[in-house]
């Protein structure tokens, strides 16, 4: 099994259309780059998103995993398999792509990548902006059983089993911890900080006081 490099995965993307749309700039020495689809769901959120002329930016909060479409359709041939692999930029942001399985030889659709936010502040992420690499293997031979699952020939994200009935129970526990977290913290600063320093203060004046009668004895 060897790596496709960039001009043998230009030719398995004219003679198979391994990749559409295909866009010779995405291709890199060993890889293509996927981009953010048209679509996407927040875990803790019940609906799908779409992205359009109005929107282009996907804001994920804090703690919070995301289920992103990719805008490529990907056609796989029998004695090709594919590894996606996260973008180093989006991990130094505070982003996490969880890893997925290998891509079957012969599968046909799109994909889903899931990104959970680490971070206690908003990341947003763009439509069409680079957001994974795709590296492609050729296998010795082709595939006696290619791909013919469930999810074949899917394109949207409910179609790929994301639709109102699948919450992440975990995600949707995880924001409710972090957000509780948040109003504790309001509450703290609120509430038992402004006593704190009254305490401190009123601790101040008697060392003030003490050390000060000290003195003029």
């Amino acid at each position: 099994m060897s790596v496709l490099n960039d001009e043998e995965i230009r030719n398995y993307c004219e003679k198979y259309r391994m990749i559409e749309p295909f866009d010779d700039e995405r291709v890199q020495p060993a890889s293509y780059d996927l981009s953010v689809g048209d679509e996407y769901r927040l875990s803790h959120e019940k609906r799908i998103i779409k992205l359009g002329k109005w929107k282009k930016e996907i804001k994920i909060p804090p703690y919070t995993i995301c289920y992103v479409l990719i805008k490529e359709k990907l056609n796989i041939p029998a004695d090709v398999s594919a590894q996606i692999f996260p973008r180093h930029e989006l991990v130094k942001r505070g982003l996490l792509i969880y890893p997925q399985p290998p891509i079957d030889p012969g599968f046909k659709g799109k994909l889903y990548v899931l990104i959970h936010n680490l971070t206690n502040e908003n990341r947003t992420i763009n439509k069409d902006e680079h957001l994974v690499s795709l590296v492609f293997y050729k296998l010795s031979d082709k595939s006696e059983k290619p791909y013919a699952g469930k999810y074949q020939d899917k394109e949207t994200l409910e179609e790929l089993g994301l639709d109102s009935k699948n919450v992440d129970v975990y995600s949707s526990a995880l924001k409710e911890v972090s957000e509780k977290i948040e109003t504790w913290r309001e509450v703290l600063f609120s509430k038992y900080i402004p006593i704190l320093l009254i305490l401190m203060t009123i601790f101040l004046m008697v060392l003030t006081i003490l050390f000060g009668w000290g003195v003029g004895n």
